[in-house]
């Protein structure tokens, strides 16, 4: 199928395994942070995290369910999220530390 990105299941699943724990890791890393500095949009800020966290994990469960054989619109699903969370979400926070320097 000239639509699979790749045809390989154990390193899709590898690559998804490592991907779900980063995120996880970075998640809970950009919290404590954001405790820190007392962000006043802490608590939406975490729910977009959970929101996220839960369409990650959805994304996942249906990535096994097809024997991690990806097509080009899912990579570009999680493309597209990654970029929004980096240079949506995550510009609130540049703009609030930038402002209380």
């Amino acid at each position: 199928d000239a639509q699979n990105t790749s045809k390989k299941p154990a390193a899709i699943k590898r690559l998804l395994d490592q991907l779900i724990e980063a995120v996880l890791s970075h998640y809970q890393a950009e919290e404590g942070i954001l405790e820190q500095i007392e962000y006043p949009e802490l608590d939406s800020h975490r729910s977009a995290h959970l929101e996220s966290r839960d369409r990650l994990v959805e994304f996942i469960s249906r990535a096994e369910k097809a024997e991690y054989t990806l097509e080009t619109d899912q990579l570009e699903y999680l493309k597209n999220w990654l970029v929004n969370h980096m240079f949506v979400e995550d510009s609130g926070i540049r703009a609030y530390v930038s402002s209380t320097k």
